[in-house]
């Protein structure tokens, strides 16, 4: 037997080869290593090899002394082999493999060991977060098992950790033991465990307790009331402290942000006092104090709005200034921007009394305008605005007449202009009623009445009154309007007429006194012995039997001493249509698929309504028949045969009609048409044989024929060929052979021409036989 041994540090392997003679022999097995190491979840093969035996021997397996049983994860291969998938710890144990036969029996038997990843055994009771306070040891325990046993290293946030060094004692078990604990050591600790199979890792955050510490900061803070305030309270300890703030014992209002920090907005009075900052966690307790002071600043009530203080003349004045401050505040008064100086001799004009008001004891008209009292202390100021205003009753200054003659339609100013403090308002009235201003009367600012455009209406009595709250001024005057000549909104621009009617053009005008009319054509006026022209008392102008030469802008003037207007108005004068030579029909001829248009000429005042028409039927527009925007011009952009026909143009209007007529032809070419007539035409000797041209066109095309080159005219006959009177066949009455050929037949129209060959065989009397 010969034995190929491969062996490394996880065991050894076999291969037997046996040279032997054929025969009854016991069973004889290679040899399995005595142990076999294998990885935790990789698939292990044990071969058992029958190097001998004869009959061949039955294979069994047992694990430590027992059958083996097949399941999804452990079978056995063809070749006798145990396969073990994805092995696991309780797959260790003693393999044996059995062979029988009949002459006796032999085994082979490794032992399975499991080389396992480190792991933390489900026994194992660990706590996530350990707790120690400066000075104490602290053992953090790292129960980490694994086959073979892995190694250990221990890593703080991260960073691996001497296990020489003196702080630190690493104990058989694989405990890290932190041997006195300080700030230092708090963080997350990491126990790493490595060998051949992976590695495993615990992490255990420990934390070395500390009681609060306050870091020392200001405090007294002074604020002035509105500012927002930021009291600081920097703490140190672990676990970290939970901070509260009060104020004068009491919770203190404001936002704690993530520094610890107590923030309020908008202080006022009430946030005044002691802040006292605390933090706690679970080792001990820690505070600190700040007193803060807030500063408020000077309060008028209402300084926002300005206040107005009326007075007569000669009235005394008192303008108040009171104002809420600690500490109470400096006031000062000002006059349109300067302080108000106050000396001994004008104590019996003005004074500022113990309030802080200021007191006009005779008010007069030059101590109108704008009054400030300012206050201010440290915290800030305010200041309150007073309008004086005194009073003085209005004056009318401007000289109103009597009486105003004004022309309709004229703009009419009427001043009244007056002076008083407040400055006066004025207002108008119309036969004692008040004028509002619109678009048609306006007082201005300085009291003056406009009417934009005097009408009969503004006529009357008007008064002008000036108010103010000292008194009233008031002055009358009477309107007379004159109306010069206007055209009315019935007025007509254009009259139409037809051609013979006689017409009557009215000058439809309002004025006062009542106008007088002339009529012009142009610059000529017209007279009682203008012909055909007739003039009336109330400006109507008759012209009789209207034509042509009518057709113009006639002009109204009408006048009066008030002025006067010219109105122009157009007689239309509607006359028949003319069309040039109505009876005379045009012929337009085009090839088909060419387009072709047709103009009707028709001229007429107005221009007339045109319809067109074909074959006495209404033509309409499409995609292939257009007309122009007058409808003059009709255009047919590809015509067809069926658009060949009779075509009118139909002018219409109030005075008459009139029609022209269009004969259009579309033009067909020749065209080869064998349903006709042959080309080949065979035929026996001797007997008759007609011939016809195979083409068609529009209009019917004239054929000509001819024989070698030689033509034959209608009604000629030519060696036993004729040709018919129209020209159109060819009569052969006995076909000989010297008839045989190509005869030609050339078809000829306005829309061109078409030779057509034509093949003629005869047939002789051998062909018979």
């Amino acid at each position: 037997m010969y034995v190929c041994r491969a062996t490394n540090n996880y065991g050894t392997q076999d291969r037997s080869t046996q040279v032997f003679v054929v025969g009854l022999e016991a069973p004889v097995l290679g040899t399995l290593p005595p142990e076999m190491q294998v990885l935790e979840d990789s698939d292990v093969r044990i071969e058992c090899i029958v190097v001998m035996g004869i009959p061949a021997p039955e294979r069994i397996w047992l694990k430590d002394g027992k059958p083996v049983r097949e399941d999804m994860r452990i079978f056995f291969d063809g070749d006798g082999s145990i396969v073990i998938k994805s092995a696991t710890p309780e797959d260790e144990g003693a393999y044996t493999c059995q062979a029988r036969n009949v002459v006796g029996s032999a085994s082979q038997m490794t032992r399975v060991s499991m080389i396992s990843r480190p792991r933390i055994p489900e026994s194992a009771q660990l706590r996530a977060e350990l707790g120690v306070t400066p000075g104490e040891s602290l053992d953090v325990p790292c129960p980490v098992v694994g086959n073979p046993a892995p190694k250990i290293v221990w890593l703080l946030n991260g960073h691996l950790i001497d296990p020489n060094h003196d702080e630190y004692e690493i104990t058989p078990e694989s405990t890290l033991r932190i041997k006195n604990a300080n700030r230092m050591h708090t963080g997350t600790f990491t126990c790493k465990a490595v060998n051949a199979a992976g590695e495993a890792s615990i992490d255990t955050r420990v934390s070395v307790l500390t009681p609060p510490a306050i870091a020392p900061g200001q405090t007294s803070f002074n604020h002035v009331q509105g500012d927002s305030i930021v009291l600081p309270c920097e703490v140190d300890g672990e676990p970290a402290p939970e901070i509260t703030w009060t104020l004068n014992g009491a919770p203190a209002p404001g936002e704690i942000d993530s520094s610890g920090s107590l923030i309020i907005d908008n202080i006022t009075e009430e946030h005044k006092g002691e802040y006292r900052c605390i933090a706690r966690n679970s080792v001990g307790t820690d505070e600190s104090a700040a007193n803060v002071t807030v500063h408020t600043a000077p309060i008028i009530d209402g300084s926002d709005v300005p206040k107005t203080l009326v007075v007569k003349v000669n009235d005394t004045a008192i303008l108040p200034c009171p104002a809420r401050a600690t500490p109470p505040p400096l006031r000062t008064w000002m006059y349109e921007g300067e302080r108000i100086e106050l000396p001994p001799e004008a104590a019996h004009i003005v004074e500022v009394r113990d309030d802080g008001a200021l007191v006009l004891k005779a008010a007069q008209l030059e101590h109108e305008g704008i009054y400030e009292c300012h206050v201010s202390n440290l915290a800030g100021e305010d200041s309150v605005i007073y309008q004086l205003r005194v009073q003085d009753p209005p004056k009318i200054i401007s000289d109103v007449p009597g009486s105003f003659d004004i022309v309709l339609g004229l703009r009419l100013d009427i001043p009244c202009r007056a002076i008083g403090t407040p400055r006066p308002v004025v207002s108008w009235q119309k036969d004692g009623f008040e004028i509002i201003n619109n678009p048609d009367a306006e007082v201005d600012p300085s009291g003056t009445l406009h009417i934009a455009a005097s009408t009969l209406a503004s006529e009357g009595q008007y008064r002008c009154v000036a108010r103010n709250p000292a008194g009233e001024d008031a002055r009358t005057t009477n309107v007379l309007v004159r109306e010069a000549p206007m055209r009315t909104p019935s007025q007509t621009d254009e009259y139409t007429h037809i051609e013979g009617e006689t017409a009557k053009l009215k000058c439809d005008v309002k004025a006062t006194p009542a106008p007088v009319y002339r009529w012009f054509i142009g610059d000529t006026e017209i007279t009682a012995d203008t012909p055909r022209h007739a003039l009336f008392p109330d400006g109507t102008l008759e012209v009789t039997q209207v034509g042509k030469a009518d057709n113009v802008v006639y002009r109204c003037q009408a006048e009066n001493s008030a002025g006067q207007v010219d109105i122009p108005i157009r007689l239309a004068v509607i006359t028949a249509p003319e069309i040039t030579d109505p009876d005379m029909i045009e012929y337009e001829s085009v090839k088909e698929n060419d387009p072709f248009s047709l103009y009707c000429p028709v001229t007429s005042h107005p221009l007339p309504q045109i319809n067109w028409e074909m074959n006495a039927r209404p033509l309409v527009a499409d995609d292939n028949v257009v007309f122009s925007d007058d409808k003059r011009r009709l255009r047919v952009l590809k015509s067809k045969v069926s658009d060949a026909g009779v075509y009118k143009c139909l002018a219409r209007n109030p005075a008459g009609e009139a029609a022209k007529t269009f004969q259009v032809e579309v033009l067909v070419p020749p065209q080869k048409n064998d349903s006709l007539h042959g080309t080949k035409i065979t035929v026996f000797e001797h007997q008759p044989v007609t011939m016809g041209c195979p083409v068609s066109g529009i209009p019917t095309p004239t054929i000509e024929w001819y024989v070698n080159m030689v033509v034959l005219k209608a009604g000629e006959t030519k060696n036993g060929v004729t040709v018919s009177e129209d020209g159109e066949t060819i009569t052969i009455p006995n076909a000989l052979v010297e008839h045989q050929g190509t005869f030609t037949c050339v078809a000829t129209s306005k829309a061109g021409s078409l030779p057509v060959d034509i093949e003629l065989t005869v047939l002789g009397e051998s062909f018979l036989e």
